[in-house]
C-alpha cells in the first residue's frame, strides 16, 4: 500500500502550492485573478515567489487571503509560509530594521515623559522626606550640654556651691529641678546649697520636643571639725 507523507513547513514553496492548486481548479492567473478580485500581476508575483512586486505586507497579506478563499486552502498554514519567506526576501530584511527604529521611536516619546514625571515625583518625594527627617531628628536630638565646674565630682567643705556650664540657646535648663536661666550663648552659672553628706546634683537640658540630656554630679558636704564636737 503506497502511503501519503506530508511536507515538512519549511520544504514547500508558497508560489509553487498555489501554482499547483489553481492548476488543479483549472484556472488561469487572470481567471484566479478575477475572482479573487485583484490584478492579475499580483497573482503572478504571489506564484512566483516575487514578493518584492507586492505591494505592504499588510496588503499583500490580505491579497495572499483572497486568493486561498479562491483555491478553497486553509489560510493560517499558508500566511505562515508567507511570513517565512517575505521575512527572508531582501524587502523583509529592509523592513525589518525599519519597523523596529519605528517602535522604538514610539516607544521613546510615549514612555519618556512618563519615565521622566515619576523620577522627578520620586526625586522631590526623597527631598521632602529627606528634609522632614532632619527635621524631626533635630526636634529629637537633646541639646548639647556642658558642666564647666564641678569637672567631677566634688568633696567639699563649703556649704553652697556655684555650677556653671553651658547648653544649646534657648534651652531649658534645670538643676534640681530648679529651672536655671541662661543667657544668649546658652551659659548658666547657679549656686546650689548643699546639705551635709552626699548630695546628687542632677542637671537636665531640653528643647521644646526634644529628649533631655542629663549630667549627675556627686558632691559630698563634709562636716567642720566645730561641728562634729557640737
Amino acid at each position: 500500500m503506497i502511503g501519503f507523507r506530508l511536507k515538512p513547513l519549511k520544504d514547500i514553496h508558497l508560489g509553487n502550492e498555489l501554482r499547483a492548486w489553481r492548476e488543479k481548479k483549472n484556472l488561469t492567473p487572470a481567471d484566479a485573478a478575477k475572482q479573487a478580485n485583484l490584478q492579475t500581476k499580483y497573482i503572478l508575483a504571489l506564484e512566483s515567489g516575487n514578493l518584492d512586486a507586492l505591494p505592504e505586507p499588510i496588503y499583500a497579506k490580505n491579497f495572499l487571503k483572497a486568493y486561498l478563499r479562491v483555491l478553497g486552502l486553509k489560510q493560517d498554514k499558508f500566511l505562515k509560509i508567507f511570513e517565512k519567506e517575505n521575512s527572508a526576501s531582501s524587502r523583509g530584511k529592509k523592513e525589518y530594521p525599519h519597523k523596529m527604529r519605528e517602535e522604538l521611536k514610539s516607544h521613546h516619546f510615549i514612555a519618556s515623559p512618563k519615565i521622566f514625571k515619576i523620577i522627578c515625583a520620586v526625586f522631590i518625594g526623597l527631598i521632602i522626606l529627606g528634609y522632614l527627617l532632619w527635621q524631626i531628628n533635630y526636634l529629637m536630638k537633646p541639646p548639647s550640654l556642658e558642666v564647666y565646674y564641678p569637672k567631677e565630682d566634688l568633696i567639699t567643705g563649703q556649704a553652697q556651691v556655684e555650677i556653671s556650664g553651658q547648653t544649646d540657646p534657648e534651652t531649658i535648663l534645670t538643676i534640681n529641678d530648679q529651672e536655671v536661666i541662661t543667657d544668649s550663648q546658652g551659659n548658666f552659672q547657679y549656686v546650689l546649697g548643699l546639705q551635709r553628706g552626699l548630695n546628687i546634683v542632677t542637671i537636665k537640658a531640653r528643647r521644646r520636643h526634644s529628649r533631655t540630656q542629663v549630667i549627675y554630679k556627686k558632691i559630698i558636704l563634709e562636716s567642720s571639725d566645730r561641728e562634729d564636737f557640737q
